[in-house]
């Protein structure tokens, strides 16, 4: 018996695990497009830290208190005193600063190297 599970149910779970990753699984555009798209927000950044808990993430926290994950490639455009905009089923936030023109950051655009 524990020759049939060694040699013949333990690959056959391999094969099929390899087999739903590579054709069925979400691409982690995918994923990150669909966890952007409900986000709705429209508030000024009151502060900025580190979570080293969760890989060293940086979190932007709200006037409001609300949080939002800032992504690595995006880390050079977010500051505390911005007021970020984003309305849900969207997938570009709107940053404004003062003295400068309003940014649009774009999921689309950040999501374009996710799967290469």
């Amino acid at each position: 018996m524990s020759k049939i599970i060694k040699y013949v149910i333990l690959p056959a779970c391999a094969i099929a695990i390899i087999v739903y990753e590579k054709y069925y699984a979400p691409s982690a555009a995918e994923v990150a497009l669909k966890k952007a798209s409900p986000l709705d927000f429209h508030n000024k950044i009151d502060s900025i830290y580190f979570d080293l808990e969760n890989h060293n993430e940086e979190i932007a926290v709200f006037a409001n208190g609300e949080k939002y994950a800032i992504y690595p490639d995006w880390r050079n455009e977010i500051k505390v005193g911005d007021s970020l905009s984003k309305d849900s089923n969207s997938y570009k936030i709107k940053r404004y600063r003062i003295g400068t023109t309003m940014k649009v950051l774009d999921y689309k655009i950040l999501v374009k190297g996710f799967d290469k």
